[in-house]
């Protein structure tokens, strides 16, 4: 039961940044006035894939995860970032998971939005190891 949890929140986690990754490319913005004034545009000139992770983490749709909200941006971004090299590395979605989980206070929840997150701005290269996720695979 534990690993199909895990495997929903990385498809959710997924799901979500795809679509604004989506949003941002197609030029698409949130009709709401409260989240244009709230979070800040990820399609700015200039925006870096680093500061695009960081902007979904601490951005306002991040809300359900307050974890993010406590957590020094250097310390998201190490993370993202050893998510990705883990994946360079070899390491299955599964395992990286796993070892989120067990050296660290976020839920298994927050652990699938932050890979989803890495995945999308920092290594989109890997994003067929997300797909087999969504796909049932691991």
């Amino acid at each position: 039961m534990g690993s199909y949890r895990a495997a929903a929140a990385i498809v959710v986690g997924v799901l979500l940044i795809s679509f604004g990754v989506w949003l941002t490319h197609s030029g698409s913005t949130p009709s709401t006035a409260s989240t244009a004034t709230t979070q800040p545009s990820l399609a700015a000139t200039g925006s870096s894939p680093s500061d695009q992770f960081l902007a979904k983490l601490n951005g306002s749709d991040s809300g359900t995860y307050p974890d993010f909200q406590t957590q020094p941006n250097q310390t998201l971004l190490a993370t993202g970032t050893g998510v990705c090299t883990d994946f360079g590395n070899g390491m299955s979605v599964a395992t990286e998971e796993s070892q989120l989980l067990s050296v660290g206070s976020l839920s298994t929840a927050e652990v699938g939005y932050l890979m989803g997150a890495a995945v999308a701005y920092l290594c989109p290269q890997y994003t067929a190891q997300m797909q087999a996720i969504i796909n049932g695979g691991g």
